[in-house]
């Protein structure tokens, strides 16, 4: 029983600290000016910056902003005036074919004006500014679920990277070693030093060996255009270790 309450209050306190925690979505990629970062971050930077997918996310953020701020004064649209004039509203003095002066006002309303106010204007602005809102919310959730998401593929990608590397220098020296090693008993069989079997197993050794080097190999480069797929620029250029 007691052991049953530790836990639940071990996880009951693991759930409230994870529940505190925010996630702050300006820090997982690092802005341009940050200095002295690592080489995972400077990947991290250069895949936002350079991968057009992430740019198109920008960009619809940013027509989403414009979007909520241009229904935020659609509502001007909703009103309309109007107003008409004639000729004897303008000149109230006017001439018969006499010469004779005589009154213009002879037409009634001599001025006409409208004002045009839809009744759902209030309710649909309030219906209009919510959706702009909510698509612009949306637009930035968007923005940081790819930040995540292309922390986490490039983080993953360099350690593949990283790893693939340090198996072809591995398996790079145990074939340069059991290259020598062949060419020694090689010439060793030729003199008759050694006998056929010794040959044939020194031979299958540095065979085996030059396998594991041309996979490792194969699997290096790969990992390499991979990992130049997400950040859009050649690694040759770039430090890593």
């Amino acid at each position: 029983m007691k052991n049953s309450i530790s836990f639940y209050l071990l996880f009951l306190g693991c759930t409230l600290i994870v529940k505190g925690q925010q996630i702050d979505y300006n820090k997982i990629i690092l802005p341009r000016a940050a200095t002295n970062i690592s080489i995972e971050e400077k990947l991290v930077q250069l895949a936002w910056e350079n991968n057009p997918e992430f740019k198109i996310l920008g960009q619809k953020r940013d027509i989403a902003s414009l979007n909520k701020k241009k229904v935020g004064i659609s509502w001007l649209g909703s009103f309309g005036a109007n107003a008409n004039f004639n000729e004897f509203s303008l000149n109230k003095k006017t001439s018969d074919i006499n010469g004779n002066t005589i009154s213009g006002n002879q037409f009634y309303p001599l001025y006409n004006f409208s004002l045009k106010l839809p009744f759902s204007i209030f309710s649909n602005q309030s219906y209009d500014n919510k959706m702009a809102a909510k698509e612009l919310e949306i637009s930035k959730e968007e923005v940081n679920l790819s930040k995540i998401a292309v922390r986490a593929r490039v983080l993953n990608a360099y350690d593949d990277y990283v790893r693939c590397k340090e198996l072809f220098i591995i398996t790079s020296k145990f074939e340069e070693s059991e290259s020598t090693d062949f060419l020694m008993k090689e010439q060793r069989f030729r003199s008759g030093e050694i006998t056929l079997e010794e040959y044939n197993n020194s031979k299958k050794n540095y065979l085996d060996r030059r396998i594991l080097k041309v996979t490792s190999q194969s699997n290096f480069n790969k990992s390499k255009i991979r990992l130049e797929e997400i950040i859009g620029v050649s690694v040759d250029g770039l430090i890593l270790n």
